[in-house]
């Protein structure tokens, strides 16, 4: 994940007009991800997954870890947001919790 913004940097870096504000909200993102890391606040990592939804990936998945834990509540919000997110890849439905 540490480079993830590095794709989004050379497209902004080789085309400026065209991918200026997907860059802008991709560092937005990548910055709250690299804090997520840092401090392990789930806040951060939320704010990253809202603003680019692409940072919600298997190693920061927290329905499989609140199924696990019997919080069926947390667990069902979590699932449908990675269902909202990317349905047809079933990899980011396995998480910490597994």
């Amino acid at each position: 994940m540490r480079y993830k913004i590095l794709g989004d940097e050379l497209a902004y870096r080789l085309s400026p007009k065209h991918f200026k504000e997907h860059y802008r909200q991709k560092f937005i993102a990548s910055v709250f991800f690299e804090r997520f890391e840092a401090r392990g606040k789930k806040e951060d990592c939320e704010k990253a997954t809202e603003i680019d939804p692409s940072y919600r990936v298997a190693d920061n998945n927290y329905a499989p870890l609140y199924l696990s834990i019997c919080k069926f509540s947390k667990a069902r919000k979590e699932f449908l947001k990675i269902a909202k997110v990317a349905p047809k890849i079933p990899i980011l439905f396995i998480g910490p919790g597994s």
